[in-house]
């Protein structure tokens, strides 16, 4: 993996103009269709038949709620101190909350200053990737040399398609059914936040944290 050629800061303000984009398309696209929502609804009680569009109504809200909850979530990342920890021992917890034997890790113990709690968020999100999108974890391996640590999931299904590789990691973006489109944004996030990087390659997604 190699670093990153732009600052910390403009990749940064990139992730940023992304979120703005995502809060403005799916906030005013859902704020607009709960507004037909609820005229709909009102119609419908006065017809004494509300039951379908109140549901619908509840889905919608629900949805936004979700958004919003994935960007605050997002945010907060960055609100957690750095300290050293064992990357692997970080990586064992990240396995067994996305459901992956503890086992699967691979790699010697390597100590970091690092934000633990989002690293391990980072981990686990790249990992439910592989599981529900790539057909299960093929692969956790950490790695390390004199300027990089990294963390390389691969998973047994075709990769993500180079032409959609950008895009994956924005929020909100998915081209699988039932995919929230957080999972690789957050990912990024988190290695942003290290100034790091998330890179996706034919071998898998790797997460990548410069030594200090």
């Amino acid at each position: 993996m190699r670093r990153p050629r732009e600052p910390l800061q403009v990749r940064l303000a990139g992730e940023l103009a992304d979120l703005l984009a995502a809060i403005s398309h799916d906030v005013v696209g859902s704020t607009g269709g709960l507004r037909v929502l609820s005229e709909l609804l009102a119609e419908d009680v006065a017809a004494g038949d509300a039951e379908e569009s109140a549901a619908v109504l509840v889905r919608g809200v629900r949805t936004l709620d979700d958004r919003v909850g994935a960007l605050r979530a997002m945010h907060r990342l960055a609100e957690e101190s750095p300290a050293e920890v064992d990357l692997r021992h970080v990586a064992r917890e990240a396995a067994g909350d996305a459901g992956v034997p503890h086992d699967r890790v691979e790699g010697p113990a390597t100590l970091a200053c690092v934000r633990s709690d989002a690293l391990r968020a980072a981990i686990a999100a790249i990992l439910v990737n592989a599981q529900t999108h790539g057909e299960g974890v093929r692969a956790l391996v950490l790695q390390a040399d004199d300027e990089w640590m990294w963390v390389h999931v691969g998973d047994r299904g075709a990769g993500i398609a180079a032409a959609r590789r950008a895009a994956v990691l924005r929020p909100f973006t998915t081209y699988r059914e039932g995919g929230d489109g957080n999972g690789l944004a957050l990912a990024r996030r988190v290695a942003h936040l290290h100034e790091g990087a998330l890179e996706i390659d034919d071998d898998g997604v790797w997460l990548g944290l410069p030594r200090a």
